[in-house]
């Protein structure tokens, strides 16, 4: 008996979203796919359309990629994951998941993504480091000490 495949929207293309974390993710599907033909239907999806469009009714599996959650500074306040989910967006990814049943896969940013969404009501749940806190630069250098209770 062969399965129908299972439908996977891959965001990003777009604001805050890292276009080489994009595209490895892609690939890590496609590899499965050689392997096993027919079992994921990959579709793309751009952060900006989903408070638009919504998000196709038969996904499943929902795979927000690495990159920026929030602006790095007041000059580009529309970048980053949150800015372009908006909250119209937010608010659909969280139905889908809460309500529709389709798992969420963060990946990097993804997933401080999904803490900062506040249907997901985790924010209060998971300890997250803002990039005040912890000493975030332009390279990726991290540096400072925070208290981990």
């Amino acid at each position: 008996e062969t399965m129908a495949p299972v439908a996977v929207l891959l965001t990003g293309g777009d604001a805050g979203c890292d276009e080489a974390c994009v595209a490895k993710t892609r690939e890590c599907f496609e590899c499965v796919e050689k392997d096993d033909p027919g079992r994921f239907d990959l579709q793309d999806l751009k952060m900006r359309s989903l408070s638009k469009k919504g998000l196709p009714a038969n996904v499943k599996v929902i795979v927000v990629p690495g990159g920026d959650v929030w602006p790095d500074s007041d000059d580009d306040k529309d970048f980053g994951q949150l800015a372009a989910l908006g909250p119209h967006g937010g608010a659909k990814l969280v139905a889908a998941v809460r309500d529709g049943g389709a798992v969420y896969i963060g990946i990097c940013a993804g997933a401080f993504t999904a803490l900062e969404l506040e249907g997901f009501g985790l924010a209060s749940k998971v300890r997250i480091v803002h990039r005040e806190v912890f000493g975030f630069c332009e390279m990726g250098e991290v540096n400072g000490d925070i208290a981990l209770a």
